[in-house]
């Protein structure tokens, strides 16, 4: 049916809803003008309190990536006793991502203080509740050097096993790991499994050759 074009005059003789609405609520604003202000007056509340907290929460972040850039340079020039002071301050601020990629820095921290069983634990820490999939992964590749660095090749191994099963960016990192701790371990079967999937991942590889030839070393 066309769409019509013209109003009946049925229709100019209805109330108009709209219209109905509007004096209602002109009505209403009259017999209760107390309650209205009081409303309007929360609601213009309301929308300042979040104009403060949008500028508050901006500048929470830049300032919480000003010190978090300080504390990857003091990273980077090794002076490590500001670095960790600087790293632990935006952590304990909450503010994303920098609390999280601190919290991540100051493990590295303590893997170049060789203070191994900390980085473990403080990479266990970001692995479990990293808010996301790559920082979790990272954190497991993390944890599994430090543990390698502590001789324990065997919890190595399944922390790298582990970030092998996330399809992330870190992923041939990990799974590099688990082939070499799978073989310091002598665990030929979590190897083979190593080595089958970085030539499936990775058929470019420039060691894939080599790879094929210890492969076909290991199955024997």
């Amino acid at each position: 049916m066309a769409r019509r074009t013209e109003i009946d005059q049925k229709e100019l003789k209805e109330p108009d809803a709209f219209m109905e609405g509007v004096g209602a609520t002109l009505t209403y604003v009259r017999e209760n003008r107390a309650q209205v202000i009081g409303a309007i007056g929360a609601v213009v509340t309301v929308f300042a309190l979040g104009v403060w907290w949008n500028a508050s929460s901006s500048q929470k972040t830049e300032t919480a990536a000003a010190a978090f850039m300080r504390a990857t340079d003091a990273l980077e020039s090794d002076n490590l006793s500001m670095a960790e002071t600087a790293l632990g301050n935006v952590a304990d601020t909450g503010v994303a991502p920098y609390s999280e990629m601190a919290a991540l820095y100051a493990a590295e921290v303590l893997m170049r203080r060789a203070s191994y069983g900390e980085a473990a634990t403080a990479y266990e820490a970001l692995a479990g509740s990293g808010s996301t999939t790559y920082l979790r992964q990272i954190a497991m590749v993390g944890r599994a050097h430090a543990l390698e660095s502590l001789d324990q090749a065997g919890d190595a191994l399944v922390s790298f096993a582990d970030a092998a099963r996330v399809d992330g960016p870190y992923r041939e990192t990990a799974l590099r790991g688990q082939l070499r701790t799978a073989k310091a371990a002598g665990n030929n079967e979590q190897a083979i499994a190593a080595i089958e999937q970085i030539l499936e991942s990775y058929p470019g590889a420039a060691d894939a050759d080599a790879l094929s030839a210890e492969l076909a070393t290991l199955r024997g």
